[in-house]
């Protein structure tokens, strides 16, 4: 896949603030499926890389979990998609591409339509509660 996605990585697509911290977000097509490429930058902000480590093991306990909340996703080594590799953290992360649960109005859904992203929604805070993630 590397040769196919080399030019989706020449330019992020996240805030240019988002960049000075040293986070890079590409969008990358494969075939028909869109996906989500982040990756962090080392040596611009360590809070920033601390948290992008955090948010990959938390990709890993919930995996660890069996938790249904999360998207299909790959932990990548970011070796091989840079060429700059000392640039990087070692790791990225590659999430596949959702519509938005809440990107509809409800004035345009029915009321079971509503009710079914109610409780979808539910359903993603009891699974980060059983998880640890979540108290109340």
């Amino acid at each position: 896949m590397k040769l196919e996605i080399d030019k989706q990585l020449q330019s992020a697509c996240n805030s240019q603030l988002s960049q000075s911290f040293g986070r890079r977000l590409y969008n990358i097509q494969h075939g028909d499926q869109h996906y989500w490429l982040k990756a962090q930058r080392v040596g611009l902000n360590a809070m920033s890389e601390q948290a992008f480590l955090n948010e990959l093991a938390v990709y890993h306990q919930l995996t660890q979990c069996s938790s249904q909340i999360l998207l299909p996703f790959e932990i990548l080594n970011s070796h091989t998609l840079f060429d700059s590799t000392a640039l990087y953290l070692p790791t990225a992360l590659l999430v596949q591409d959702a519509s938005a649960l809440f990107a509809q109005s409800p004035l345009r859904l029915s009321h079971d339509e509503i009710l079914h992203i109610l409780l979808q929604s539910a359903d993603a805070v009891s699974h980060l509660h059983q998880a640890g993630y979540l108290h109340g």
